[in-house]
């Protein structure tokens, strides 16, 4: 008996709000959702023979109910599913980022690795354009460079094209003068150190050194004194001569 109650009150309940619903152009606001749809359902399996109709507005309500649940649920796993595909990206974006800024670090510790060694090596210009490298010029990396300075992207591009053939080491003082063969494949070097010396332009290794003769004078070397001419001399009762 308690039980028919319960589904009475129930009844009457249900009939209202749809009655409610119907009046105000089916709101949604108004329809059950969650655990309430499941719960009138149950309520409509329980009838007995002896108890009140289910209404034609009842099962209209209950039916509009769980159709906006199923939707609202579908929206719901779509937004989950686009917020999941959004983390993957965002992920695969600092991923891809992690990997530039650590490939960006290796080509600059490349560099400056290469650029250390040419300097140990006297390669100057070559370690100047190694170094460079690793801050190119104005556009030459988009969206990395832009921070780059006119004057800066000048001094790359002309590091860039200079190239320091070769060093020629040998001279102890400041080199007066220097001239190519006329084949262009031999140099001349003149140095305050009182010494020329012949290179290879190709490969920068000297072929010869020229310097001063000596000879040594008690034991000491040094360069030769100038040789005095040796004429007659005589006292106050030399002669005149016309």
């Amino acid at each position: 008996m308690r039980q028919d109650l319960d589904w009475i009150r129930e009844h009457t309940r249900l009939g209202e709000i749809a009655t409610r619903w119907e009046r105000r152009g089916h709101l949604e606001s108004l329809l059950l959702r969650g655990d309430e749809i499941d719960a009138a359902k149950t309520w409509m399996a329980a009838r007995k023979a002896a108890a009140p109709e289910i209404t034609e507005a009842q099962r209209a309500f209950v039916k509009a109910s769980e159709e906006a649940e199923s939707t609202r649920l579908g929206k719901e796993r779509a937004q989950i599913k686009a917020t999941a595909r959004l983390q993957r990206r965002i992920a695969w974006l600092l991923g891809g980022v992690a990997v530039l800024v650590l490939a960006l670090f290796g080509y600059v510790t490349w560099q400056s690795y290469r650029a250390a060694d040419a300097l140990k090596d006297q390669q100057f210009d070559r370690a100047m354009r190694y170094a460079l490298q690793v801050y190119p010029a104005r556009g030459r990396l988009p969206w990395t460079t832009l921070f780059s300075t006119e004057l800066e992207g000048k001094l790359a591009g002309g590091a860039l094209s200079t190239r320091l053939h070769r060093l020629l080491k040998g001279h102890s003082a400041w080199v007066r003068s220097a001239a190519f063969s006329g084949d262009g494949k031999r140099v001349v070097t003149a140095s305050n150190d009182n010494s020329a010396r012949i290179w290879d332009a190709e490969s920068g290794t000297e072929i010869a050194a020229l310097r001063p003769k000596t000879r040594r004078r008690h034991g000491r070397a040094g360069p030769r004194p100038p040789r005095r001419s040796r004429r007659p001399t005589c006292g106050r009762s030399c002669p005149m001569t016309p």
